[in-house]
């Protein structure tokens, strides 16, 4: 379904509504209503794509730091562990 067979469909389902509801105060208040649930999807919608936003910069955060303690590591392991003249595996050197 596109748009406009969307704003259709929706124009049509008002217009048997209203067809079937003779007191305008009850149309407006039934209006009022479908507006409130419009809205509350709205709200919630754009609330679970904030989370969403949010839980992805926390992964990219978590993966920096990750990455930032291997890069410590690393360079910590570069160096080789005091008195017994080894180097650390995955050190790299300017040969490689």
């Amino acid at each position: 379904m596109n748009g406009c067979e969307l704003a259709v469909g929706i124009t049509v389902l008002a217009s048997t509504f209203a067809a079937q509801i003779e007191d305008d105060e009850d149309l407006s208040v039934l209006a009022a209503a479908f507006t409130q649930f419009g809205d509350t999807l709205a709200t919630i919608a754009a609330w679970r794509a904030r989370c969403a936003v949010l839980a992805a910069a926390r992964e990219v955060e978590k993966g920096n730091g990750e990455e930032k303690a291997a890069t410590e590591k690393g360079e910590a392991g570069a160096t080789g562990e005091a008195g017994t003249g080894s180097f650390s595996k995955g050190a790299v050197s300017a040969a490689d």
